[in-house]
């Protein structure tokens, strides 16, 4: 009897709360090798608040999971200040979320993983996890990255592209690369992404989406019929600024200069967590917030259209692939599609403007015809792209093409 191949899998913050986009991401990975008969082992980052759910998945997947607490954010005084003068000293600790992979007891658990559990493979959730390479590479055991979006991008359109900012993100430049270049196979999250990658060097790189998407586009649209049309808006949380920005976009942008006839028939659901106090109690009677959504897909089903904008940010957002993928007729901006091969009017109506948004959802009221084919074409779309099979060939292609490095 042939024995389990084994892979260690090392992610950042705990996924097993399976919160959002890219806790269910890499939780969905997670359960992928588990049920395709891999001996797994997984090393996270937590906080004290994620012991239950840790505990609770280490029953339910039959696996080891080890915890590892965050270093560096918690220190205070003297503390903090040697740790910001020893990442001054350095230009590999210059970004940020590298260094906190420095740790010297974060490699010291890497390390015993390694040499007692003996992994094929090693499978690295996110590019900023580089630090912990060398471990693997002394072994010689083949590494597999998964980026969840081009860090310096990221960080650019979060945070602002100021002259300081530019300068800042340089480090996380450097951090690709070597994540990139160090890698025997990379996992970019988008079409876009994947041509940025391509220019560091000769390693592998394919596209693998949100790991999470096949189990929605199994779920056939199962339209519910309700008095006027109902609009969703489901980002994760607040604390995103894009998602901050693109509520703010809906509120104060285009619900309000909508026509008067289309006012009157829709209502906008909004959902996410940490909703922005300055909202609150100050929103137009169209637009209601949902809070806490205890079933993503019954949320989606009782929605006639999504709308997504997508002002900026990198990788792929769930807010806009998910209701494509459950049927739902959406509206988003071409930059959020990230080189996903979902045709304007088609499959999806892409809308840039305030002007363009408020003219793509009147168009939708107004011809439920058009509305119904939409969805119908977008959620075949996803089914080509985003089904199990995709997700499986990708995974098994890196697996096999590196297994037995020397």
């Amino acid at each position: 009897m042939e024995r389990k191949k084994k892979i260690l899998i090392i992610t950042p913050r705990s996924p097993f709360t399976n919160t959002g986009a890219c806790e269910q991401d890499r939780l969905s990975g997670i359960e992928w090798f588990v049920r395709n008969g891999y001996d797994v082992r997984v090393i996270t980052k937590a906080f004290e608040s994620d012991a239950q759910s840790i505990n609770e998945y280490k029953e339910k997947l039959n696996i080891c999971i080890t915890p590892i607490p965050y270093a560096y954010r918690a220190r205070k005084g003297f503390l903090k200040y040697w740790t910001f003068f020893k990442r001054l000293c350095w230009p590999l600790y210059w970004d940020g979320a590298s260094f906190e992979y420095f740790d010297s007891y974060t490699q010291t658990v890497v390390k015993e993983a390694v040499e007692s559990f003996n992994p094929d493979y090693v499978w690295f959730d996110y590019s900023y996890l580089w630090p912990l390479y060398h471990i693997c590479e002394k072994r010689k055991i083949p590494i597999i990255t998964r980026s969840i979006n081009f860090e310096p991008i990221h960080f650019l359109d979060e945070d602002g592209r100021t002259f300081l900012n530019r300068i800042r993100s340089l480090p996380k430049y450097m951090s690709e690369y070597l994540s990139f270049s160090r890698s025997n196979y990379f996992f970019s999250i988008t079409p876009k992404e994947e041509v940025m990658y391509k220019r560091f060097g000769k390693t592998p790189v394919k596209t693998l989406p949100l790991r999470s998407l096949p189990g929605r586009v199994e779920i056939p649209r199962n339209k519910v019929f309700h008095d006027g049309i109902r609009i969703g808006f489901m980002p994760s949380t607040y604390n995103v600024h894009h998602n901050r920005e693109a509520l703010r976009f809906l509120v104060e942008d285009v619900i309000p200069s909508l026509p008067d006839q289309i006012k009157g028939q829709v209502t906008l659901h909004v959902t996410g967590s940490k909703f922005p106090k300055e909202f609150e109690g100050n929103m137009p009677p169209q637009i209601i917030y949902e809070g806490f959504v205890p079933s993503v897909i019954t949320f989606w089903q009782n929605m006639d259209i999504a709308v997504s904008p997508s002002l900026f940010g990198a990788g792929m957002q769930q807010k806009i692939f998910e209701p494509i993928s459950l049927g739902v007729p959406t509206i988003t901006a071409q930059r959020g599609l990230a080189g996903y091969p979902f045709i304007n009017k088609e499959m999806v109506l892409c809308a840039e403007t305030k002007k363009e948004t408020v003219k793509a959802i009147t168009d939708l009221v107004s011809d439920p015809q058009k509305t119904l084919e939409l969805g119908t074409k977008g959620k075949k779309r996803a089914e080509e792209i985003f089904s199990q099979d995709t997700i499986d060939s990708l995974i098994r292609d890196a697996l096999s093409r590196i297994y037995h490095i020397t």
